[in-house]
């Protein structure tokens, strides 16, 4: 695991805070006359106690705040099938199962209840099998039906940038080329295709959401996000979903490093449909409104009850 350097800081709303927290030195002791310290040797663990900003806009974290460690999240089922149908198209059918998932007080997301087991991995395994099935991957990746020289390559990293919610490394990509030439050379190309969609669907790159950092070069354990996993922690956050097209783009030319162009792609996805079913679901779970399908009254004492019940869950 990493520790994580976000962007954004202390002044955001509370949702754009809670998907990308703050920023500054953190982990950095303050010396007598109020100037950060350096940080060669950040303290280990400590509250994650981001300080209130003062009045104004220049009011910044308090610098001695020290962020804790950040583990692995995988997709929720929700946001995996989520992920399927932004990729390939394939909206969730009977004949599609994920292993039933566990959560911790109502959310899905918390990596505690995130422990893989054979299921989940056959589970994984199974949807992903079915999904490369039924996909037509002239519609997702062209070239990969195709015997063209030089559009083999191109179409890869185009589809591999949307699954992996990032650019390929080199070595990723050269990868992913030598396993669809050697499945073309001994199943064809439809089926060759099919195989590069399963395979993508059960990679680590795809399952988690990969918060690696930017690869600061001053030895320091807290990383900063790149841009392209901020498009991610903000898109998983707000809309249940993968970045789009909007927000890949945005990541890729730096946008993302000013933090009113995050604001202003937070807002965005929180208007956005999926935003708005995914603050719905949020306050759904985090009061635990759910509840109140199961709630039974004396219909002597409380006449009607029974029947607006089903309106009250759904409002």
């Amino acid at each position: 695991m990493v520790r994580i350097r976000p962007h954004a800081r202390c002044t955001c709303p509370l949702l754009v805070l809670l998907a990308v927290s703050c920023t500054g030195k953190l982990g950095m002791p303050r010396t007598s006359d109020g100037d950060d310290a350096a940080d060669d040797n950040p303290p280990e663990g400590g509250d994650d106690d981001g300080g209130q900003g003062g009045g104004g806009g220049s009011a910044r974290c308090q610098p001695t705040v020290d962020m804790p460690r950040v583990p692995v999240g995988r997709l929720t089922n929700a946001q995996y099938v989520a992920s399927v149908k932004a990729l390939t198209g394939i909206s969730p059918s009977p004949s599609l199962h994920l292993a039933a998932e566990a959560g911790v007080h109502g959310f899905e997301t918390h990596t505690a209840a995130q422990t893989p087991s054979f299921g989940v991995v056959e589970a994984f395994q199974g949807y992903a099998a079915a999904v490369a099935a039924r996909v037509n991957p002239a519609t997702i990746a062209p070239c990969l039906e195709s015997s063209m020289a030089g559009c083999e390559e191109p179409s890869l990293r185009a589809f591999l940038t949307r699954a992996f919610r990032r650019p390929p490394s080199s070595p990723e990509l050269e990868r992913y080329v030598r396993f669809h030439r050697e499945a073309q050379a001994r199943h064809g190309a439809a089926d060759a295709a099919r195989m590069v969609v399963e395979a993508v669907l059960q990679s680590p790159q795809f399952l988690y959401k990969l918060e690696l950092g930017g690869g600061g070069s001053d030895g320091s354990a807290v990383a900063r996000l790149t841009g392209f996993e901020l498009a991610t922690r903000l898109a998983f956050f707000l809309t249940g979903g993968p970045p789009d097209e909007v927000l890949l783009a945005r990541a890729g030319e730096g946008a993302l490093d000013d933090l009113g162009e995050v604001r202003q792609q937070a807002m965005r996805l929180l208007h956005s449909p999926p935003g708005r079913e995914a603050v719905a679901s949020f306050h759904e779970r985090w009061l635990h409104l759910g509840a109140v399908r199961d709630i039974t009254k004396d219909d002597g004492k409380h006449p009607g009850f029974a029947a607006a019940r089903p309106d009250l869950a759904r409002s």
